[in-house]
C-alpha cells in the first residue's frame, strides 16, 4: 500500500492542476513583471518549469509521446518549483492545493539515495509498457 498525500493517485486531477497552475503563471506573470514584482528571467523560468511539469503529467495522463519541442526542466527545478507552490498553499484546503502537494510528492526521489523522482520512474515504466504493446501488436499483425 502506498502512503501518499490526498489525490496522489488521481492522475486526471494532477494533470488538470498542472495545466491550471501553468496557465495561471502564463497569464499572470507578465503583469507581475510589468509591476516590477517579478523579474523577466524569473517569470520566464517559472512559466517554463511549470510548462514542463504540465507536459509530464499530460504524457502520463494520456499516454501520448512527449512532443520534441516540449518545455524542458531539470528534476531539481521541478521539485523546487512545486515545493514553493505547496508552501504557499500550505494552509489552503482546496482541491488545487491538495493536487499541488501530491504533485510535489510525485516529484520527490522514489527512494533514499536516488535522484530519480517517483514521477520520472512511473513515466519510464509507462513508456516501456507502450513500446512492448506496440511491439506485440506489430508482431500479431
Amino acid at each position: 500500500m502506498i502512503d501518499g498525500p490526498p489525490l496522489w493517485d488521481d492522475l486526471a486531477a494532477l494533470a488538470t492542476a498542472a495545466r491550471t497552475i501553468h496557465a495561471d503563471r502564463a497569464s499572470g506573470y507578465p503583469a507581475q513583471v510589468a509591476r516590477g514584482r517579478l523579474s523577466r528571467e524569473d517569470a520566464e523560468a517559472g512559466i517554463r518549469i511549470m510548462a514542463a511539469i504540465a507536459a509530464d503529467w499530460g504524457e502520463l495522463r494520456t499516454g501520448a509521446e512527449p512532443e520534441s519541442d516540449a518545455p524542458q526542466a531539470t528534476e531539481h527545478e521541478k521539485r523546487t518549483c512545486l515545493a514553493v507552490i505547496a508552501d504557499r498553499l500550505k494552509n489552503d484546503r482546496s482541491r488545487l492545493a491538495d493536487c499541488a502537494r501530491a504533485l510535489l510528492w510525485w516529484q520527490q526521489p522514489w527512494r533514499d539515495g536516488v535522484t530519480t523522482s517517483r514521477r520520472a520512474l512511473i513515466t519510464s515504466i509507462t513508456r516501456e509498457g507502450r513500446k512492448l504493446h506496440r511491439s506485440a501488436t506489430a508482431e500479431a499483425a
